[in-house]
């Protein structure tokens, strides 16, 4: 996809609220060679991600790659990973820790290189209200081992 083509698939969104006041899902379907400019406009179009990497591991290439943009395009502490027991804890925080190395050489580093990690594993009313508080407050790093 070219630049165009990614800001007009932007301006397409329906980001007016609700009546009700919640925010609309809008849900932006792309072929293998447009997912990454489409990522890439809509994380320069955002203040905030909340990215679900539940089931995590080596086999993500993708989350791979999207982990990567979020250091060089969001600061650090609007960063919201949601992880479980099958989050390879190891892996996310190798490639975090090379994401922010290679985005500081090149000048593109953002934030204090810290990110939200919140575990949830029974969707409990804890875990959510954590959630909403880390996506509304400042980063913390939560059962996440060392």
């Amino acid at each position: 996809a070219s630049s165009a083509e990614d800001g007009d698939r932007l301006r397409r969104l329906d980001l007016r609220p609700d009546p009700e006041g919640r925010l609309r899902i809008n849900e932006v379907y792309c072929h293998d060679n447009t997912w990454r400019p489409t990522l890439e406009a809509l994380l320069d179009a955002s203040d905030t991600v909340l990215m679900d990497l539940r089931g995590f591991s080596t086999h993500n290439a993708g989350c791979i790659f999207e982990l990567g943009q979020l250091v060089r395009r969001l600061a650090s502490e609007n960063v919201v990973l949601v992880c479980d027991k099958t989050t390879d804890l190891v892996l996310l925080r190798q490639i975090l820790g090379n994401a922010w190395t290679a985005a500081r050489r090149e000048g593109h580093a953002r934030g204090a290189a810290q990110v939200s990690i919140v575990r949830v594993e029974r969707q409990a009313r804890s875990e959510l209200d954590l959630l909403m508080h880390c996506l509304v407050r400042e980063p913390q790093s939560i059962n996440a081992p060392a």
